[in-house]
């Protein structure tokens, strides 16, 4: 739905216009950092959701994960016979089910955190502890457990819940339909005019929508 505030519009500004997206340049991108945190040393992986991306591997977009010759703290997501340090899919995969790979240099307690950049639309991200059944949303708490000193790609699997795209209202319609033709709507029981993109309040003042 809109937010939007009634104030004349300044000069220059450009009016509102809906997101289209008609190419797979444009479809958003969203952000997940994975951190996986032990006692001296921490490590992360990302994940880039966007239906531009496909599941097979990509050059330029997939990064596989480097090891060195030290056994070191490592995580990485799992696809295929690939181990990702960066795993760009679609959205449709992320909210499946994503096997989160890692490597413990020592025994004792480790932890996962994950961080979304701020333009996510995601209500949940779960990540499930397939040996002691725990799920739990990365995006409520962070995820202690303990390990052996290992490498282990079958423990862990991560989920997204994407939050119900909005409802476009009567306005929003307006708006995307006024190019072929001045539109009137009433909306929250007030009328707007819009013409070209660009409302106006019943009184014919230029609105700017936020």
């Amino acid at each position: 739905n809109l937010d939007f505030k009634q104030k004349v519009a300044k000069a220059g500004e450009a009016p509102y216009r809906l997101p289209q997206y008609t190419t797979d340049e444009e479809k958003p991108e969203y952000r997940i950092a994975l951190t996986l945190t032990g006692a001296h040393a921490n490590n992360k992986t990302t994940l880039k959701v966007s239906d531009r991306y496909t599941e097979s591997y990509e050059i330029g977009k997939d990064l596989e994960k480097m090891f060195g010759e030290a056994y070191t703290l490592e995580t990485y997501t799992v696809m295929g016979d690939n181990r990702l340090a960066y795993n760009a899919l679609p959205t449709e995969k992320m909210q499946q089910a994503v096997p989160v790979g890692y490597r413990a240099p020592e025994q004792g307690d480790y932890t996962f955190t994950a961080q979304q950049n701020a333009e996510n639309t995601m209500e949940h991200l779960y990540l499930t502890d397939r040996e002691t059944g725990i799920i739990t949303d990365l995006l409520v708490s962070s995820y202690t457990f303990s390990s052996a000193r290992t490498q282990d790609d079958d423990r862990f699997v991560l989920k997204a819940e994407m939050r119900a795209p909005s409802t476009p209202t009567a306005l929003d319609e307006a708006i995307r339909n006024s190019h072929n033709g001045l539109q009137k709507v009433v909306y929250q029981g007030k009328l707007y005019i819009v013409n070209k993109g660009v409302v106006y309040d019943g009184q014919g003042r230029q609105l700017v929508i936020k």
